[in-house]
């Protein structure tokens, strides 16, 4: 008698054990699906919409979804609308679905597509067979529509160009300017001394191809700045990717604190909010270092336009004819 009883004590230990493990990986499935629907949506407001496309896919997990007693149900006999509502999702993003008549049970499977693919009085026989089975689902690509901050790099690119390329402009006649008068009172104005420190100032130049087209060249000083301008735009739209990937960090980690798809995909809105419109302008500095002329440095001694006028030079010009917005565009 005492043997009897042991082994039906063990098995119903075994079929707790069992129970339990069930319970804990219908949790752990749960858990995985609340994960992937955060991550889908914080993806979506980082990256935009991910591009999918059909591929093959297993269905698993089924066997640890043990659905209990349905606090809501399809009830057919009385055709109660109100009572019937729509299938219950499985597996997270799975795309299958079921469909539960009574508290007790009840079942009827669906795949992605609507097709009944299982039906049983019990979780067991829906089930069963499909384990394992094969569908097609709609699978990222890694790929995105759009960029939802596109706008925002724009503006910061438009932005930084124009900024930099006004302060170019005006320093960039100072230097022709101030090196125009200062070649006038040195007396070599028009010599081999006066062309070289045009050359160091620099501009842009058209040389020829030989496909009969011509190519912009910026050089001297000139140029070294527009590529110390280049290397600004480019290193705040690298400052820029890097505070949207930290907003992103900070909401992936509050979905995996939380485990609250709604609570990270709201964070995550807040976090993209505060990411700056626009972008914060520093001046680069001189961008024209003095040259010597004689004993006298071309920065010094400067009186100002009026004076070359009296001298008769003419007014300087940036290397691309009047106006700030051409070079700006360069």
């Amino acid at each position: 008698m005492g043997g009897k009883g042991a082994q039906a004590q063990n098995s119903q230990m075994v079929q707790f054990e069992m129970e339990q493990a069930a319970k804990a990986e219908r949790k752990e499935a749960e858990r995985k699906s609340r994960l992937e629907t955060g991550m889908k949506s914080i993806g979506e407001i980082f990256h935009g919409k991910e591009k999918t496309s059909p591929q093959k896919a297993k269905l698993t997990g089924v066997n640890a979804l043990q659905p209990g007693p349905a606090s809501e149900y399809f009830d057919y006999l009385n055709n109660d609308a109100a009572k019937a509502g729509a299938s219950k999702d499985m597996l997270g993003d799975s795309g299958w679905s079921f469909r539960q008549f009574t508290p007790q049970g009840g079942f009827a499977i669906y795949d992605p597509t609507g097709a009944m693919r299982g039906l049983g009085g019990q979780w067991a026989d829906a089930t069963a067979g499909l384990e394992g089975a094969e569908y097609m689902k709609e699978k990222g690509t890694g790929e995105f529509e759009n960029d939802p901050f596109a706008p925002i790099k724009d503006k910061y690119k438009t932005n930084l160009t124009e900024l930099h390329g006004r302060n170019l402009n005006t320093t960039y006649n100072k230097a022709l300017d101030e090196a125009l008068f200062a070649t006038a009172r040195a007396g070599q104005r028009g010599s081999t001394t006066a062309r070289d420190v045009m050359t160091e100032i620099g501009g842009r130049r058209f040389d020829p191809q030989t496909d009969g087209t011509f190519k912009a060249v910026d050089y001297g000083q000139y140029g070294e700045a527009k590529n110390k301008i280049t290397s600004d735009i480019d290193k705040s739209l690298g400052d820029l990717t890097t505070q949207i990937q930290s907003a992103e960090d900070s909401a992936e980690n509050q979905l995996y604190m939380t485990e609250d798809p709604e609570k990270a995909a709201n964070a995550a809105k807040t976090l993209a909010g505060n990411i700056p419109a626009v972008p914060q302008y520093n001046t680069l500095g001189d961008m024209f270092k003095p040259l010597v002329i004689g004993a006298t440095g071309f920065y010094s001694g400067y009186q100002g336009q009026n004076a070359l006028n009296n001298a008769g030079f003419p007014q300087s010009r940036n290397p691309l004819g009047s106006g700030a917005s051409t070079i700006s565009k360069g």
